[in-house]
């Protein structure tokens, strides 16, 4: 299993610059979320189902709840928020009376991202079964009671010095990805932009590798 360490000392190995100890490890990390970050890999994904009846709504009688985000570890983005599909939908399906919708809200399982400044349709009505994000705080409304909900998200890994503080999937499948980009950004840093154009030029074959491997997702 790799380690932050041991990436350096490949690190120092390419650029030939071990006293370069800090700009080192922040290429590091930064090579390492760089490849998270640039697509949705199912081995990122995690996922918790929360009982929405022990949570305290914003307003009683209404079903709308601000959750922090540190609930949801090492939180980078929601895939899907939605009613658990090994679930039967509650007996009790009271509509939020908030929800102003002239035919009735029929109970949906999914729940959609919507912007902050955009909670209400062209016809003026309030948009059921929604979230979005402010700040450091999930905001969900749902149309309807739920009892349980199923929240799925992408997650950063974990960076640290040692080895069982250092999460990465990808780090211990392809080290020599994140060693080649980790390598390139020191080279920035000192002024080399020929090395830095080489292997800078790297990222996207290097992507395509680790992409094939986990089937990203749109």
């Amino acid at each position: 299993m790799a380690t932050l360490n041991s990436l350096a000392a490949d690190v120092y190995t390419i650029t030939n610059r071990p006293d370069l100890v800090s700009e080192t490890l922040v290429s590091l990390k930064k090579a390492i979320r760089k490849f998270h970050g640039a697509d949705t890999f199912k081995r990122d994904l995690a996922t918790l189902r929360i009982d929405m009846t022990a949570l305290t709504p914003i307003a009683p009688n209404q079903y709308r709840w601000n959750i922090p985000l540190d609930t949801f570890a090492n939180f980078r983005r929601f895939k899907t928020i939605q009613y658990p599909t090994d679930l039967v939908l509650p007996v009790n399906q009271v509509p939020a009376p908030t929800i102003d919708w002239p035919g009735g809200f029929h109970p949906s399982r999914i729940y959609d991202e919507v912007a902050a400044d955009n909670l209400f349709d062209r016809y003026g009505y309030e948009k059921p079964n929604c979230y979005f994000i402010t700040g450091n705080s999930l905001n969900l409304k749902s149309g309807w009671y739920v009892d349980f909900l199923q929240f799925t998200w992408y997650q950063w890994p974990v960076i640290g010095l040692a080895a069982d503080a250092l999460t990465s999937w990808i780090v211990n499948t392809f080290p020599d990805s994140v060693v080649e980009e980790a390598s390139g950004a020191v080279f920035k840093m000192i002024g080399k932009d020929n090395e830095f154009n080489r292997f800078s030029g790297l990222f996207a074959d290097n992507l395509a590798i680790i992409k094939a491997s986990d089937i990203g997702e749109a």
